[in-house]
């Protein structure tokens, strides 16, 4: 059973997951139906993107793919080897 799917039944079964924890998954796992679900129910997601996981492809083009979507599916926390750091726009966050 994965984490989102514990979490789902955890869920149903009274218990406020949002308040104790967070999701935490590769990246190259997370999907958009997933990571929805979760902010609908106000539980962040925080996507792991690691040349580990790539290891049926060259690791940067699939990182920039997946950090690509999961910025699209409104993912925001990230945990990233920082070959990756260039999909992100580190000035802005510098700014804040």
């Amino acid at each position: 059973m994965s984490e989102a799917e514990e979490m789902r039944k955890r869920i149903l079964d009274g218990e406020d997951i949002a308040a104790h924890y967070y999701l935490f998954d590769h990246g190259n796992r997370l999907n958009a139906e997933v990571a929805r679900w979760c902010q609908r129910n106000y539980i962040d997601v925080c996507a792991s993107v690691n040349i580990s996981h790539y290891r049926m492809e060259d690791h940067t083009m699939g990182a920039r793919r997946d950090i690509q979507h999961l910025k699209e599916c409104g993912v925001t926390f990230y945990q990233i080897d920082s070959d990756y750091d260039q999909y992100f726009d580190l000035r802005a966050l510098r700014k804040r």
